[in-house]
């Protein structure tokens, strides 16, 4: 799930980006952040960011990757018990929140 995420990061922004894990621990969950300074996503790009076989920004440059890695990263956290959230915005970059029930 986070090799996913993170790989996507990389892959859909220009060199040198930064991008920072974060974890807290919250009373009934475990949050993790993957957050990136990169180039960010528009409206129709978060809509179908989860969707099979959907390839995201800057994918006419790049060959790789078969546009099933975003939504096999929501599956994983969903069959945790768990909930992703997508916050991006063009020019600001992107931060993805996993947030995983704690087992008792």
């Amino acid at each position: 799930m986070l090799d996913n995420i993170i790989f996507n990061g990389i892959k859909h922004n220009p060199p040198h980006i930064t991008i920072k894990l974060s974890i807290s621990v919250e009373t009934e969950f475990i949050s993790i952040e993957v957050k990136d300074d990169g180039v960010g996503m528009d409206e129709s790009v978060l809509e179908n960011l989860f969707e099979r076989y959907y390839r995201g920004t800057n994918t006419s440059e790049k060959k790789e990757g078969s546009g099933l890695g975003m939504n096999i990263a929501k599956a994983i956290c969903e069959l945790h018990g768990g909930h992703i959230v997508v916050r991006s915005a063009p020019g600001v970059g992107t931060a993805i929140t996993m947030k995983l029930p704690i087992l008792r």
